[in-house]
């Protein structure tokens, strides 16, 4: 079997599973990972951690008080978990189409989604890069919203969020950069809300120790495989002679939380040795790995120049993801595989939602041609030329322009 590049790689060390299982191993009270978070994020916003990302975006709700059926307008390709969570917390979600340049909120299905029962806006901030809030911040300032910034695949750079944000959640999950297995930074702009936070969060249960050392065992397995393209490669034909699809059980194997959903998944607080972890890794920085994977990156964006790329616009891009529109996802995955090179439909674990039944008029119909069309290529920093050449030759033969979404019937 030929080896595999795959879009799926593990930037943690051996070195770094070591010292987790170690921290497993030691006993030790709580950790105080203030300091670190301080030297990092600064001081301008308090700053705390969540197990996930998004239990932190359910505490948030929570400290926020809002009024029962408050509308949550969130950008239009987001976790599904972040909507769920909306309405399991008695709130609407209701979709802001985004524009694909960017992926920040369009502008004019922004203010179409503006009501007097919507009280927050959630953009996430997509693919390694980041656009710029001030527009955004200003809609939100003029109509009292709270702005949350979900940051979850931008970590790597020198970005730490927008100062008026009133939070940026910052994810160190196991496919994240500089990657804890887990866990999440929050900065808040509220001293008062993040005060809320904590007090809320200091009744949850404490994960398991145990339950950490199974997790280093498991995604120290799956590094040995996804990093090393020709372990990937046989897996690949074991997996396909099986009747089973690679690319899916990839996705599966590796995502952090699994199981039906419910708002309990989400309501624990870090063991002492994953917040160990976590300070370990943040001290580290990754500058080696990002500036690396951040050089392929550019070299590939020059082979498709003439490709429709969602995002190609942001700044500080790290292509944590790279994302490109083709004519027909199957073929080109298929064709891809054949030279060696796993690509992915869609964006991730990322989708796209309905909007509520007396909101039509926020159809999120960029976002949902965006999916129906997009791929993620391969990339980490040990790409070579020549994979790269290869990829783009065959992406070129079945690139597809980006639609734009029309108005809604009555124009505005």
């Amino acid at each position: 079997m030929r080896p595999v590049e795959n879009t799926i790689k593990f930037d943690i060390r051996v070195a770094d599973l070591l010292a987790g299982l170690g921290y497993c191993l030691a006993p030790g009270a709580a950790y105080d990972l203030g300091p670190t978070l301080r030297r990092i994020w600064g001081s301008d916003r308090p700053t705390m951690v969540s197990a996930t990302l998004r239990s932190g975006f359910d505490l948030y709700l929570q400290a926020l008080e809002l009024p029962p059926g408050s509308e949550v307008l969130i950008s239009a390709i987001t976790h599904p978990d972040m909507v769920a969570i909306v309405r399991a917390q008695g709130f609407v979600p209701v979709p802001v189409d985004v524009d694909p340049a960017t992926m920040a909120p369009d502008p004019a299905a922004l203010r179409r989604a503006i009501t007097p029962r919507a009280q927050v806006l959630v953009v996430a901030q997509l693919f390694g890069g980041h656009f710029d809030l001030a527009d955004v911040l200003a809609v939100c300032r003029q109509h009292g919203l709270h702005l949350i910034e979900d940051c979850a695949q931008t970590y790597g750079g020198g970005y730490r969020g927008h100062p008026q944000a009133d939070i940026s959640l910052f994810s160190f999950g196991p496919l994240k950069t500089g990657t804890a297995l887990g866990g999440a930074v929050m900065a808040v702009r509220d001293p008062a809300v993040h005060h809320r936070m904590t007090a809320i969060q200091a009744a949850y249960p404490v994960l398991p120790r145990r339950e950490f050392a199974k997790r280093l065992a498991k995604y120290a397995l799956l590094r040995a495989i996804s990093n090393d393209a020709r372990k990937l490669g046989l897996l690949f034909a074991v997996l396909t002679g099986l009747g089973r699809d690679p690319g899916a059980e990839i996705r599966a194997w590796t995502r952090s939380l699994t199981g039906a959903f419910a708002l309990s998944r989400f309501r624990s607080q870090l063991s002492t040795p994953q917040v160990r972890l976590l300070a370990r890794r943040l001290a580290e920085r990754g500058a080696t790995w990002v500036s690396r994977r951040r050089t392929v990156g550019d070299r590939l964006a020059e082979r498709l120049a003439g490709s429709e790329r969602p995002g190609v616009q942001v700044r500080d891009h790290l292509h944590w993801l790279f994302p490109v529109m083709v004519g027909d996802p199957a073929m080109t995955i298929e064709r891809l595989l054949t030279g060696g090179w796993l690509a992915l439909p869609g964006l991730s674990n990322l989708d796209t939602f309905d909007p509520p039944p007396d909101r039509p008029e926020q159809s999120p119909h960029t976002a949902r041609h965006i999916l129906a069309r997009v791929l993620i290529l391969p990339m980490h920093p040990t790409m070579t030329d020549a994979d790269l050449a290869g990829m783009a030759a065959v992406v070129t033969a079945d690139t597809a322009p980006i639609a734009v979404a029309p108005l809604p019937a009555n124009g505005k």
